[in-house]
């Protein structure tokens, strides 16, 4: 509840901190790959209506995947899924995840900090809401001492929270923006030992490269 208050407070902010004013409206069309640190990785296909130059809203669809390593990353994509997974109690594995998803979003816009003849910088800050099929895991770890085994079961959430702040290199119909981007996107789980419980991360850190086009 704290997080949905604390991105909410961020999208009022984005939109009363930024310009509004009275220049044409404009349609951008993006495309943006990104990359975690958490093993894994997203595409997608978004577009945002911009009733002033500085504020956007729209959406998104595209994809995440989870991969073994980096050498992978291209035969994983075309991996169908697995829900068990097997853990030894001491460690966890990121699993092969491939899941579609849908995103609400608004993005934000400084005003330009460096202008020339052939392109501009400005920030770039986006808010969204994921939404995507959840994954079950079944995890199974040994105990000492020929004890039985032990099975919990896991499933993810449906929604996720998240946003991206990037630099911008743009002209009217061309740009390419880079930056940070932070989500509460469910990846990897550990076994808590006290509690019999299972836990999810708290929060997924990467990078991303987007190009803009104006239409």
């Amino acid at each position: 509840m704290k997080l949905k208050i604390l991105l909410f407070t961020i999208i009022l902010s984005v939109i009363s901190v930024f310009k509004l004013n009275a220049q044409d409206s404009h349609n951008v069309l993006t495309f943006t790959g990104g990359l975690s640190f958490e093993k894994s990785y997203n595409i997608e296909l978004a577009y945002h209506y911009k009733p002033t130059p500085n504020l956007g809203i729209g959406g998104a669809v595209g994809c995440w995947k989870t991969f073994s390593d980096f050498g992978s990353l291209l035969s994983d994509f075309f991996n169908s899924l697995d829900d068990d997974y097997y853990y030894d109690g001491y460690s966890y594995d990121d699993g092969d995840i491939l899941r579609p998803y849908l995103k609400a979003s608004i993005v934000g816009f400084t005003p330009d900090l460096y202008k020339s003849e052939n392109f501009n910088i400005r920030l770039g800050l986006t808010m969204h809401v994921m939404i995507n099929p959840t994954f079950t895991r079944e995890i199974k770890y040994e105990r000492p001492n020929g004890q039985p085994e032990l099975i919990e079961d896991f499933e993810s959430r449906w929604y996720s929270w998240g946003g991206e702040l990037g630099v911008d290199f743009y002209d009217d119909e061309f740009g390419i923006g880079l930056g940070y981007s932070i989500s509460t996107l469910e990846l990897k789980t550990m076994i808590d030992f006290k509690r019999r419980a299972i836990l999810a991360n708290q929060f997924i850190h990467g990078v991303f490269l987007r190009l803009y086009f104006g239409i």
